[in-house]
């Protein structure tokens, strides 16, 4: 497994190119991704609206469990099946603009949080996301493996 360190701070075009590189070439193996509902920004992205508001609409808080009534939640996520088109297209649509964690089995894949994205991938993924970012006019510069990152089971 090879392991990419990117900082948070990514010019947003770089940014949406490699989260969503990342998502598409990892798509084969992932078992799940789940995303933060809340934006980063103050405000979804007009091109990344469509997908937060069909996510808004799938989401159901969890329930207390001794009244059942929905709690409070200050971090909603959902979880999305990346196997089905239209959960991925939802995920590849929000991905540069939410906190995601997308898991193969029980190993990370692609992390983004406010801190960094951190992605994992195979030798031959490698590959295919450097190709997948300069496809969409991404710097892939930026795409330097880090031997320090070793793969973090969950």
């Amino acid at each position: 497994m090879t392991g990419i360190r990117l900082p948070f701070h990514l010019d947003p075009d770089d940014r949406d190119a490699i989260c969503r590189a990342a998502l598409t070439v990892t798509r084969h193996r992932l078992a799940d991704v789940t995303m933060d509902l809340q934006p980063l920004d103050e405000a979804w992205s007009e091109e990344a609206e469509w997908a937060a508001h069909e996510a808004q609409e799938r989401y159901r808080p969890p329930l207390r469990l001794l009244t059942r009534r929905p709690k409070r939640d200050r971090h909603p996520t959902i979880d999305l099946d990346p196997r089905d088109d239209s959960d991925f297209r939802v995920a590849w649509a929000l991905a540069p603009y939410t906190w995601t964690t997308a898991i193969d089995r029980d190993q990370l894949v692609v992390l983004d949080t406010e801190l960094a994205v951190l992605i994992w991938v195979t030798s031959s993924e490698y590959v295919d996301l450097v190709a997948e970012v300069a496809t969409v006019g991404g710097d892939t510069e930026l795409l330097v493996p880090d031997p320090t990152l070793k793969p973090w089971r969950s």
